[in-house]
């Protein structure tokens, strides 16, 4: 384990206390965005997704996904960056925190996804899908630059998956089309590594190779370019493009057959 693991899984071997702290900061949140009387802002639309992922022999897969989430002050309540629940707070000099909470599910076969696709190949046969899991997620962002934690509520497992990016304007248009380039790093715990790409010796399988693997942390990168328009005052469209090349370590996983995941995402958003 590296440096950076063990610091990291120091620093929240204490999930229990953490999570007490996380709910009292955000109880108090609520409460003060309710004495501010807030109203509420909505947002609907869909999501067109089209996606190639890293697992061996799987196909290409298009999903077309309802999309809605709610603001309320400084809450927002829906599915975005693996969070249900999330509170903001906004400082000076373009510094944002954001607190949430909700489920992640990346391993192979997500459960949580409407429409799951599954690959061919004889290794994925008697092969124990991964159960999502409940994550506490903070967000730090300050100019072209954002930091991301996500790690499991769990006293046992200490899953965590770390962001590091940074987001590059390329072209701004006045009346606010926008086109940028986003560099990210991504860092999974050998814990989340295992849950995503590893085999566990009660999920091994010689005959279908699918050996015992042991994966270790693992940093990924991830490029992709993002081009918003907004169409009316209530209307936003949004495209993104993105590549995220698997660490070498990853790849010689027996599940993988690909070393990259690439996906095309659509958005058209409608604000109430």
């Amino acid at each position: 384990m590296n440096f950076f693991s063990r610091y990291t899984t120091d620093l929240i071997r204490s999930s229990r206390q953490q999570r007490i702290a996380a709910s009292l900061v955000l109880a108090t949140g609520f409460f003060s965005s309710c004495l501010q009387a807030e109203s509420w802002l909505f947002d609907a639309g869909f999501v067109v997704v089209a996606r190639q992922q890293q697992w061996l022999e799987i196909e290409a897969d298009q999903q077309l996904l309802p999309l809605f989430v709610a603001h309320y002050g400084n809450w927002q309540f829906g599915t975005t960056e693996s969070n249900l629940v999330s509170y903001r707070w906004q400082f000076p000099q373009q510094l944002s925190l954001q607190l949430g909470a909700g489920i992640r599910d990346l391993g192979y076969g997500a459960k949580t996804q409407a429409r799951r696709k599954y690959s061919q190949a004889s290794v994925f046969n008697g092969y124990q899908l991964p159960d999502p899991e409940a994550v506490v997620n903070v967000a730090l962002k300050w100019h072209w630059f954002s930091l991301q934690l996500g790690h499991q509520l769990d006293d046992e497992e200490l899953a965590l998956q770390a962001k590091a990016g940074v987001q590059v304007p390329l072209w701004q248009h006045e009346r606010g089309a926008n086109l940028a380039l986003l560099l990210e790093a991504r860092y999974l715990n050998e814990e989340l590594a295992q849950r995503l790409y590893g085999v566990d010796f009660d999920n091994q399988d010689l005959t279908v190779g699918r050996p015992y693997f042991s994966a270790p942390g693992a940093v990924n990168s991830a490029i992709a370019l993002q081009f918003t328009y907004p169409l009316t005052r209530q209307w936003l469209l949004l495209a993104t493009l993105s590549a995220e090349q698997l660490d070498k370590k990853l790849q010689a996983s027996p599940l993988v057959g690909r070393d990259r995941i690439t996906e095309l995402l659509l958005v058209a958003n409608y604000r109430f």
